[in-house]
């Protein structure tokens, strides 16, 4: 539940992202192309994405999000 809401505070193509890249283990590719942009900018976004729910979550995200 804790990680549900803090992905709830990211906005919804970041979401989208982090979980199919994460949650669904999809590649980066595959991500790319369900959303319709660069590879590049699901990297940087998921990057940006997993530093703010790190900040979110505190001691226990980060060792939640570091086995991603």
């Amino acid at each position: 539940m804790v990680v549900l809401r803090a992905l709830a505070t990211l906005p919804p193509k970041p979401r989208a992202m982090v979980i199919l890249r994460y949650w669904e283990d999809q590649s980066v590719e595959a991500v790319a192309a369900a959303v319709g942009c660069s590879e590049g900018n699901v990297k940087s976004q998921c990057s940006r994405a997993l530093a703010k729910l790190r900040t979110e979550l505190g001691d226990v995200g980060s060792q939640l999000l570091a086995e991603s």
